[in-house]
């Protein structure tokens, strides 16, 4: 008997786009939900050498290290499960290279990246509610927004290239992100 391929679902957006809050309401048990951003902010309150490297570079809003963002993306590919949904990954053109490299040495592939599109002042109006972590301060807001502005155009024109990239609207009510983010995973049809 041959086991289905791990399907991934990568999920991106700015600061305060609702990725993280979004993804997690879409999960279920067939769809498990992982976020980077979680895991680094998890990683960061630790007092190891790993810890203080990654606090070190989300304190001020910068991307963390390619090989710590293998270890952590690779972590979640190798959990057993049928379908993932990752959020915020890639965070830049080298990571997308990477994880395109790490999937074709596992046994999962890639189905979409999706964007969630938010007006900054909103993404802006959110991170202030929020106050979650250590990168969720409004001074930091506008370099990690324009970072992710930056970095964006060439993540989301690789994906376009591989007819993997799809995005919705973030400004709408949030139970109307969900529902538009669950249409698209289900239109690839791995929860039936």
């Amino acid at each position: 008997m041959t086991l289905r391929k791990k399907k991934i679902f990568l999920v991106i957006g700015s600061p305060g786009s609702g990725k993280t809050s979004v993804s997690k309401a879409v999960a279920n048990s067939k769809l498990l939900h992982f976020s980077i951003g979680e895991m680094y902010r998890k990683i960061a309150k630790e007092n190891t050498q790993l810890g203080i490297i990654v606090k070190n570079h989300i304190e001020v809003g910068k991307i963390v290290p390619i090989n710590i963002a293998q270890q952590v993306i690779s972590y979640f590919l190798k959990i057993d499960c049928e379908n993932v949904i990752i959020d915020g990954f890639p965070r830049s053109i080298k990571q997308a290279e990477m994880l395109d490299t790490l999937i074709e040495n596992l046994d999962c592939t890639l189905s979409m990246l999706i964007e969630i599109l938010v007006d900054e002042q909103k993404a802006f109006e959110r991170i202030l509610k929020r106050n979650r972590g250590i990168d969720d301060r409004k001074e930091l807001f506008k370099e990690r927004f324009n970072l992710y502005e930056k970095e964006k155009i060439k993540i989301v024109n690789h994906y376009i290239d591989k007819n993997m990239y799809i995005s919705i609207n973030g400004n709408l009510d949030f139970n109307i992100v969900v529902t538009n983010l669950k249409k698209i995973i289900l239109s690839k049809s791995i929860l039936n």
